[in-house]
């Protein structure tokens, strides 16, 4: 929706992504960032700790999880499809160039 569209934009040019070098700071930025929409969803915070249960968990195949669930529309959203494609198109940018950082 674009109230949650305008929170991610602001979230991420306050934290940017490419500061990001090792797979336990990504952990902690998307930990960090689910628990903001908890918190304006009026949501208890996941505690740390959550993330072990991810602890196994691939990156690449997490990934294209995410690209799929993304993709995902609605009628009531077709005006947001051309900003996630963009999204889309700049996360996978992103992993691509950064993928020596992680332990893939």
């Amino acid at each position: 929706c674009p109230d949650c569209r305008a929170h991610a934009v602001k979230t991420l040019r306050e934290h940017p992504m490419n500061a990001i070098k090792t797979k336990a700071q990504f952990k902690s930025y998307l930990h960090s960032f689910h628990n903001s929409v908890n918190v304006r969803r009026k949501k208890k915070p996941k505690e740390a700790d959550v993330l072990e249960k991810y602890s196994s968990a691939s990156l690449p195949r997490s990934f294209v999880v995410l690209k799929t669930h993304f993709r995902t529309t609605s009628p009531r959203l077709m005006l947001e499809q051309m900003t996630r494609v963009q999204t889309l198109h700049s996360l996978t940018q992103q992993m691509r160039e950064n993928a020596h950082l992680f332990d893939l």
